[in-house]
C-alpha cells in the first residue's frame, strides 16, 4: 500500500487506478494478496482452537495461506515484468528469474510430500510434476526473454532449496505436534531439490530452436510449441529423477550433501524399512498410459505457462 501510495504524478498514465489511488498492477494484486494472507491467519487461529493442528495435515486456512503466498510472489514476477516490458530497469531481467525461482521454490515447497525420493517411481509423482512445474519455467522463462532464462529460473530453485536441506538440521527444534513417532533434536530439511535444470536445459534449447518471433505468435504456433516443450519436460525429467531418487535411497546419498538413505524422517511417521523403499510403486506404477497422460498434463502447463509469458511480455502497468 505504500508503495501505491508512494508512485509519483508522472506515473499516474500508465499505472492502475483505484479512487485516488494508482499504482501498478502488480502493487494491487500485492495489496490483496497481503489481506488474504492476514485474514487467512486469522482463520488459521480460529481452526487451531476450535480443531486442532494434525501434522501432515492441509487445514482449509492453510491452504488459502498458499494461495497468499502464491500471489505475493507472483506479484513480484509481475512487478519485474512490468519493469522490463516498459525499460524501466535493467536489472528487471534477472529479477524477473529470481522471482520465478522463488515462485518454483514456494510450488516445490507445498510439494513436499509428493517430492520424497520414495514416491518417484510411482505415476502420481510424474504426473503433478508434468502438471506444475513447466507452467511455471516456461512463464518466467519465455517472458523474460534471455537465452538461458529458463535453466536460471531451475538453478535459483535448486539453490534455495539445497540451501534448507544444508543449513536446516545446523538448528536445534524439537516436534511439538502429535503424533511424535520419531522425536528429533534438530529442524527437519526438505528432500533434495529435484533436478529441474535438465528438463530447463531443454526447454530453453526448444524455445530458441521454435521461437515463438512476432510473426509466429498465434495460437497454432503456440500450441506446437507447448507439444515440444511438454514432451521435451518430460523425455529429460523421467529419466534423470528415475535414477537419482535411486542414488538418494542409497547408503550412498547418507550425508550432508545429499541427506538421502533415510537420514532425515518426519516425525509423525513410525521409523521402519519403509524410509529406504519406493512407496506405491505395485499399486500406481509408472506405465506407457501414465506416461501418455503426463506428457498430456505436460502440455497443457507449457500452453498455459506460454499464455502467460505472452501475458507478462505485454505487460506496461
Amino acid at each position: 500500500m505504500a508503495y501505491t501510495l508512494a508512485r509519483r504524478r508522472d506515473g499516474m498514465a500508465t499505472g492502475v487506478r483505484l479512487g485516488p489511488l494508482c499504482g501498478p498492477a502488480g502493487a494491487w494484486v500485492l495489496l490483496w494478496s497481503a489481506l488474504l494472507l492476514q485474514a487467512a491467519s486469522l482463520l488459521d487461529n480460529w481452526w487451531q482452537q476450535s480443531y486442532g493442528l494434525g501434522a501432515g495435515l492441509w487445514a482449509p486456512p492453510q491452504l488459502l495461506k498458499a494461495a497468499g503466498f502464491f500471489m505475493l510472489l507472483f506479484c513480484g514476477v509481475m512487478l519485474c515484468a512490468g519493469a522490463r516490458a516498459s525499460g524501466a530497469s535493467r536489472m528487471s531481467a534477472p529479477l524477473l528469474v529470481w522471482h520465478g525461482g522463488l515462485l518454483l521454490t514456494l510450488c516445490a515447497v507445498f510439494l513436499t510430500m509428493a517430492n520424497y525420493p520414495n514416491r518417484q517411481h510411482a505415476a502420481f509423482f510424474y504426473l503433478v510434476s508434468s502438471a506444475v512445474y513447466p507452467a511455471i519455467l516456461l512463464a518466467v522463462g519465455r517472458a523474460t526473454g534471455g537465452r538461458w532464462a529458463v535453466t536460471g529460473t531451475a538453478l535459483v530453485y535448486m539453490g534455495l532449496m539445497a540451501s534448507m536441506v544444508w543449513l536446516l538440521p545446523l538448528f536445534p527444534a524439537r516436534p511439538l505436534t502429535p503424533p511424535i513417532h520419531n522425536p528429533t533434536t534438530r529442524f527437519m530439511p526438505p528432500p533434495f531439490p529435484l533436478l529441474l535444470v535438465a528438463p530447463a536445459l531443454l526447454l530453453d534449447w526448444a524455445l530458441r530452436s521454435l521461437s515463438l518471433g512476432a510473426a509466429q505468435n498465434g495460437a497454432p504456433h503456440r500450441a506446437r510449441v507447448a507439444a515440444v516443450a511438454g514432451f521435451a519436460f518430460l523425455a529429460a525429467f523421467v529419466p534423470v529423477q528415475w535414477f537419482f531418487s535411486q542414488f538418494l535411497l542409497s547408503p550412498r546419498a547418507d550425508n550432508w550433501f545429499f541427506a538421502g538413505g533415510g537420514r532425515h524422517w518426519p516425525f509423525f511417521l513410525k521409523i521402519d524399512r519403509a524410509r529406504v523403499l519406493f512407496w506405491g510403486v505395485k499399486e500406481d506404477p509408472l506405465t506407457w498410459r501414465a506416461a501418455l497422460l503426463a506428457s498430456l498434463l505436460a502440455t497443457l502447463s507449457a500452453w498455459l505457462g506460454l499464455r502467460v509469458s505472452g501475458w507478462l511480455s505485454k505487460l506496461r502497468r
